[in-house]
């Protein structure tokens, strides 16, 4: 899993990756980018329960806000690019137990969205500490136009869904209907999505909001 901002990059790294990585081939590990990823070193912060992680996102506002959803813990903050963290939403109480896509605000560092394959989309405008449902479907990625950061796209089980109004409502604008299993999806330049799949593995673009998609060709 990879944080992209600013100032500092964090990166999840699991076991079955690590040869290619040159990373600790023991154990899943953390480590921290301050150059881009040109460099990586270990990151063991003790306040964080478990690096079992299922979700990431920085704030695009202040690049040194992060958030990690640790999975049988809950959603925790880091406002110090990921040396300490603070639990905030417990799982099965404020956020779903499945929680598997998280998004932050690019305005308000506070305002979150979190989204599980079963328990839906929820916002939280209080920084990870209580969510308010949004969306019953099931989500599996989200992402948001960096043209119109008020307009977010998820893969759900119903198929494409946007928001214009920073994840408060939402609307079918599409069908996620490819070749393989969609598993995520973002937001490009130009307005274009790319939805990624498996099974077969392939790469799909959208130049009508998720409408229609087109297979990309293999660089």
């Amino acid at each position: 899993m990879l944080v992209l901002g600013l100032e500092a990059t964090l990166v999840l790294l699991k076991a079955d990756l690590c040869e290619l990585l040159d990373a600790p081939d023991e154990a899943t590990v953390l480590q921290r980018s301050t150059d881009g990823g040109a460099t990586f070193a270990p990151l063991a912060p003790p306040d964080l329960p478990s690096i079992d992680i299922h979700a990431f996102a920085q704030a695009p506002s202040d690049p040194e806000t992060v958030y990690a959803f640790v999975v049988g813990f809950g959603i925790f903050v880091s406002t110090d690019a990921g040396e300490t963290w603070e639990p905030r939403a417990q799982p099965g109480q404020t956020v779903g137990m499945d929680t598997f896509a998280l998004l932050v605000d690019a305005d308000a560092p506070d305002v979150v969205l979190a989204g599980g394959g079963q328990s839906g989309l929820s916002r939280s405008t209080d920084g990870a500490r209580t969510f308010a449902p949004v969306n019953e479907a099931g989500v599996l990625s989200m992402t948001a136009d960096p043209a119109d950061p008020d307009r977010v796209v998820a893969l759900t089980s119903q198929g494409i869904e946007e928001s214009t109004d920073g994840g408060q409502t939402w609307a079918v604008v599409g069908s996620a209907d490819v070749d393989g299993q969609p598993v995520a999806i973002t937001a490009g330049a130009g307005g274009r999505l790319w939805l990624v799949a498996d099974q077969p593995r392939l790469l799909h673009v959208s130049t009508d909001g998720g409408a229609t998609w087109q297979t990309a060709p293999p660089v």
